[in-house]
């Protein structure tokens, strides 16, 4: 059976998943909404239409259609040097496993056609940072407009 942790999340709260790089510094930020947070994992949910950062030349990529800007997104990284911008989660519903201690999520995306893709994330999230919830607008959900 799986038990609720007493600092767990409720189910439909809002809460924004944070990628940090180079000593803090925030990469993205994206809307989440809470469909379970129990002893054995955090689950959440983004769909198109909620809220985002992320850095502004992955922003125009989207925009231009243009896949080297991503690539140039990825460059500046590295370096260090980025600047974020507001955007919106388009094209697919995802879907967010995380266990409480691992060192890893793992991300299924889907299209109303089925599974897209899924992918393992490698992170840690310290637990100082489940209370730093953003404001950020999470999408409308699976059938309902925003």
């Amino acid at each position: 059976m799986t038990e609720e942790r007493l600092d767990s999340f409720e189910t439909g709260r809002t809460v924004v998943r944070r990628d940090v790089y180079r000593g803090g510094r925030v990469w993205s930020e994206q809307a989440l909404r809470v469909v379970t947070d129990t002893s054995e994992a955090l689950v959440a949910a983004c769909a198109p239409g909620a809220e985002a950062r992320w850095p502004a030349l992955y922003a125009k990529s989207h925009e231009e259609d243009d896949r080297s800007l991503r690539t140039e997104a990825f460059d500046m990284m590295a370096t260090g040097v980025w600047e974020v911008a507001p955007g919106v989660w388009q094209d697919t519903e995802l879907l967010l496993w995380k266990p409480p201690d691992a060192w890893f999520s793992i991300n299924a995306f889907c299209t109303p056609a089925g599974m897209r893709h899924w992918y393992v994330n490698f992170e840690h999230l310290h637990d100082a940072d489940r209370r730093r919830v953003r404001h950020l607008r999470p999408g409308p959900g699976p059938g309902r407009r925003p």
